[in-house]
């Protein structure tokens, strides 16, 4: 099959190459000029499928607050709200009857993710960065019983889950400042935390490798669904800067031109630029722009970084070492530009790092980004077939961007290529949305 995909972060170039190696020509059409240039571009890449929470409500409000149905208490909306933006927030708090449902859906999903992510690793012997294991800190005042029965649960879902006091965590991660209020800690030893930004690179020169087009600097203005859908693109830039390298239709494409190509079908694996794309196709999805920040500094001192991810449950803030930096990532905005960065976001994510591994990082000139993801009401990612003829969704992965992509990856090549998927995509597709 012809298959083009629209988007070129996680989500697009997983797929891409999971459609390739299944023997389909893939197109890949991107705005920007490289791969991972928005929502792709410094996320947390944390892969822990046992804490996978759907929606916007904090993952971590049964161990140290109690009440699940509340937002992180470091959320920040934007004050004058439109009245759709709250018809979506009280969508989600809706969802919380169905919350053990979905939050077993996603954890599937994860799992089945980051088992796709290993196998892959391996069989394209990928170097990148990435840390083993994760310890979520439960500091003085967390609920300690409930986060004991939270553990005892997990472990009895066979989740890998060991209950640490804070000695013992900190014989785990000695570079743990000895003086911080730690009361107990929750070890994982099969999530892990990975540079996906590094993975989506790797993943395209594999990809071109199998054959994959990438067109960069190129925005596709319409889609004409149909047996044979059509797509109308506008590039903005060179040839040279619009096709990959090993492309052999580079000659072939007059720059600056507008373009029309047919294929058999098209996969939507866009982000925050989706609507007028969905409205014109008449899909219109409740997806909701929410953003997240990390930071990314140059490590200072060695011994005092971490080995394993780190979670603080009370701030909902993770750090990461990922190779000579660390990444501290948390925060949680609806409803604000893209551009503006709240300060007060930053400076917590700083304070976690500077209570839990003080002096570990210059500071002075680290990276800062504010990432956007489009996330359902209900939490999970929309995957496979559209209403639409010829148009396939792979939409709101949110926070579990890279296992459920590397899932979704999979699962698509698997039924557009005639065969059974995994899982059942209709637990992931739009009709879940229609009944609800």
């Amino acid at each position: 099959m012809r298959i083009a995909i629209i988007g070129a972060g996680i989500a697009g170039v997983t797929a891409a190459h999971a459609l390739a190696a299944a023997g389909h020509r893939v197109t890949v059409y991107e705005r920007r000029g490289s791969v991972a240039a928005e929502a792709s571009f410094a996320p947390l890449g944390l892969l822990a499928p046992s804490l996978a929470s759907p929606g916007v409500l904090s993952p971590f409000a049964a161990l140290t607050a109690g009440r699940w149905w509340r937002l992180p208490h470091e959320a920040h909306i934007r004050a004058g709200w439109r009245p759709a933006n709250w018809h979506w927030l009280w969508q989600t708090r809706q969802q919380l009857a169905r919350r053990g449902t979905l939050q077993q859906a996603l954890r599937e999903l994860a799992a089945y993710g980051q088992q796709q992510h290993a196998r892959l690793v391996a069989e394209q012997r990928l170097e990148f960065e990435s840390c083993q294991g994760h310890i979520v800190l439960l500091p003085e005042g967390s609920r300690l019983k409930a986060a004991q029965q939270a553990c005892e649960a997990l472990r009895v879902q066979g989740v890998a889950a060991r209950w640490l006091s804070a000695d013992e965590c900190r014989a785990l991660e000695p570079g743990l400042e000895p003086d911080a209020p730690l009361a107990a800690a929750i070890h994982f030893p099969q999530d892990e935390a990975v540079n996906g930004r590094q993975i989506v690179h790797l993943l395209k020169e594999e990809g071109e490798r199998l054959g994959v087009e990438f067109r960069f600097a190129t925005e596709v203005t319409r889609i004409e669904p149909g047996r044979t859908p059509r797509l109308h693109s506008n590039p903005s830039g060179s040839a040279t800067s619009r096709v990959s390298r090993h492309a052999s239709t580079l000659a072939s494409l007059p720059p600056m031109e507008p373009q029309e190509d047919e294929h058999d079908a098209v996969l939507l694996c866009v982000g925050g630029r989706s609507d007028a794309l969905l409205r014109a196709l008449h899909l219109p999805l409740p997806l909701m722009p929410v953003h997240g920040y990390t930071v990314t500094a140059n490590l200072r001192h060695i011994e005092r970084t971490p080995r394993a991810a780190i979670t603080d449950a009370a701030q909902g803030v993770s750090l990461m070492r990922l190779g000579q930096r660390v990444r501290i990532g948390g925060g949680l905005e609806i409803g604000t530009p893209v551009g503006d960065h709240h300060e007060a976001m930053l400076d917590r994510l700083y304070a976690v790092l500077d209570r839990w591994f003080p002096g570990a990082a210059h500071k002075m000139h680290a990276q800062t980004w504010k990432g956007t993801c489009l996330q359902l009401p209900d939490g999970l990612p929309l995957i496979g077939p559209s209403p639409v003829e010829g148009v396939w969704l792979n939409l709101g992965h949110a926070n579990q961007g890279w296992a459920t992509s590397c899932a979704a990856a999979t699962l698509l090549a698997q039924s557009l290529s005639g065969r059974n998927p995994d899982l059942p995509l209709e637990r992931y597709g739009l009709a879940r949305l229609q009944r609800g």
